[in-house]
């Protein structure tokens, strides 16, 4: 298995601002599996670990179809940074919009992991 420095993700504040906002360490990679009988594949995964001590981890997992845990909570709805808001309605941010800090992430918090 890799190293867990492999899944570090670091400067991403240098290409999208809003990421200088969250304190704690972000990994981010593909996760793999095995189940039975004889299956194997990768997760996508991204989990925020707090700057605050804690203890207690959450996982969150969309259902589908037609939402994704990333498109979803991650970028929508409890990271520390998301879309901007948008009305009711809206269908999907433009090319160019930037993220936006999210003071109610519950990251700032807790530890968050996002499998897709």
């Amino acid at each position: 298995l890799p190293k867990k420095a492999t899944f570090l993700v670091e400067g991403l504040e240098e290409i999208e601002p809003a990421f200088a906002s969250f304190d704690g360490t972000m990994y981010a990679g593909m996760m793999p599996f095995e189940s039975y009988p004889d299956r194997q594949g990768e997760l996508m995964f991204w989990i925020y670990l707090s700057a605050e001590e804690s203890d207690s981890l959450i996982l969150w997992l969309n259902g589908g179809p037609g939402c994704s845990s990333f498109n979803g909570g991650l970028m929508m709805e409890n990271s520390p940074v998301t879309v901007p808001p948008h009305p009711a309605g809206y269908c999907c941010s433009g090319p160019h919009e930037s993220l936006q800090p999210n003071p109610y992430g519950w990251a700032h918090k807790t530890n968050v992991l996002y499998v897709e």
